[in-house]
């Protein structure tokens, strides 16, 4: 099993794989050359997906949800900031790196509430659950 496998079982199908194959294939990193600092848990009857932001604005970062797919981007060259070559580093840990993540959505959660805020570093993308898709306790009739 690979990572991203593991992740999607202990996710609790928060995210679900293509019903036509065995392993995973949807990539979670969609055009990512790395992997990008994310977590994806669910809280409360809540889904939070976690982005590290460190330096970005949220003018910066484009979220959409498009037919069942949340992508989330942001492209570097959109930096106003000063020119990389004018700055000399001496030790550089933190960089502002493009990502473009797409994350396929399950039909249990409610895509039309969906709340992002950008706090202390984090893009904090969350959706409550659908009540449809709430446990409900169910009475025994008898005759």
């Amino acid at each position: 099993m690979t990572h991203l496998t593991n992740l999607v079982n202990i996710a609790n199908d928060l995210l679900f794989a293509d019903g036509f194959n065995s392993d995973f294939k949807y990539n979670i990193l969609g055009n990512c050359n790395v992997p990008y600092p994310t977590n994806v848990y669910s809280k409360d009857d809540t889904l939070f997906i976690e982005l590290s932001a460190i330096g970005l604005e949220q003018e910066e970062i484009e979220i959409e949800m498009t037919d069942g797919t949340l992508n989330v981007s942001y492209n570097k060259e959109k930096l106003k900031s000063e020119p990389e070559s004018k700055r000399q580093y001496f030790y550089r840990g933190l960089t502002r790196k493009a990502f473009n993540l797409s994350f396929k959505i399950s039909r249990q959660w409610n895509t039309e509430n969906i709340n992002a805020k950008l706090e202390k570093g984090l893009l904090v993308i969350s959706m409550p659950i659908h009540e449809s898709s709430k446990p409900k306790s169910i009475k025994i009739n008898s005759n």
